[in-house]
């Protein structure tokens, strides 16, 4: 027998969930289930298929956010919030991260219209946002 999905071993579970994934958004018409199903996926897909975003554009979202701490140490994203607890970064696109601890938000480092990065927007999976500026 042949498995429908060409993936290792260790990685076929979380393959067949990202099917199923597939499966729900494509079929889907409820809005709330269809967020859910959609945040699911982009957190089980990066597990999957890790995205790689250069240092260069990494450095660039290095700051201050209302004293909410991006830093670059060896080649990865950290955050360290108010409470101080600092926690790598794991890019879901080139602008959009996730605490390597926490599936319940995200954070998009958002660019003005001549390309510097201003703020970040956190993202929850409920749907709620928060936008933090950089402090100079």
């Amino acid at each position: 027998m042949t498995p429908d999905i060409k993936i290792d071993a260790q990685s076929s579970f979380d393959a067949a969930i990202l099917n199923y994934y597939d499966f729900q958004i494509a079929h889907l018409t409820e809005a709330k289930k269809l967020a859910s199903i959609k945040w699911a996926r982009d957190i089980l897909d990066v597990k999957l298929h890790p995205v790689q975003v250069d240092t260069a554009v990494l450095q660039t979202y290095v700051g201050n956010f209302d004293d909410r701490l991006v830093s670059l140490k060896d080649g990865n994203l950290t955050y360290k919030g108010k409470d101080g607890k600092e926690s790598k970064l794991i890019a879901l696109s080139e602008a959009v991260f996730k605490l390597e601890d926490n599936d319940l938000m995200k954070m998009e480092f958002v660019k003005t219209s001549s390309g510097k990065i201003d703020d970040v927007k956190f993202i929850f999976d409920d749907g709620f946002e928060t936008t933090y500026k950089r402090k100079e």
